[in-house]
């Protein structure tokens, strides 16, 4: 048995992150009514279909990135809501949540160190290496996982469950 340990790599360290992160995304919409998907919370507040449709479009977004097949445009507003609407139940949202992190995980896992060097124009103008693309699909998962632990709180639910199955 070798006793020289592993070095972690950044590619690696990022594939667990985005996996374990969207684990933790799916234990949370575990715990919210599928009724309250589709609701928006004193009507402005986004819906979880919503939430999931973004942090979804941005997996894939940066998986094809870091392919080497740019952001491609923003969609419009017809096809931000075609989008959306396949989100209403609990499994379409899980399913889409663990493929799409899946997806950019093994595209990540496959990258390397020269290609995240790498840049692409941002669809917002801002120049981006494929790691700060990278990094940024993974706090995305977080960021809005904390949006999904407020709208548990509103429906009583103070409990943390990232620790669950």
């Amino acid at each position: 048995m070798s006793t020289t340990a592993t070095r972690p790599t950044v590619q690696t360290n990022l594939a667990n992150q985005i996996r374990r992160y969207s684990q933790m995304f799916n234990i949370d919409l575990n715990h919210i009514p599928e009724s309250e998907y589709t609701v928006s919370k004193g009507g402005k507040a986004r819906t979880i279909q919503s939430i999931v449709a973004e942090v979804v479009g941005l997996n894939k977004m940066v998986a094809e990135i870091l392919k080497g097949n740019g952001a491609g445009p923003m969609p419009t507003d017809e096809q931000r809501a075609a989008f959306e609407a396949a989100f209403t139940t609990r499994a379409a949202c899980q399913t889409a949540i663990t493929d799409s992190a899946e997806a950019l995980a093994r595209v990540l896992e496959s990258a390397s160190d020269e290609d995240l060097a790498k840049s692409e124009m941002a669809p917002w103008g801002m120049p981006m290496t494929f790691l700060e693309w990278s990094n940024i699909a993974v706090v995305h998962v977080m960021y809005h996982d904390g949006q999904l632990n407020f709208i548990q709180s509103l429906n009583g639910d103070d409990q943390i469950h990232w620790m669950e199955g």
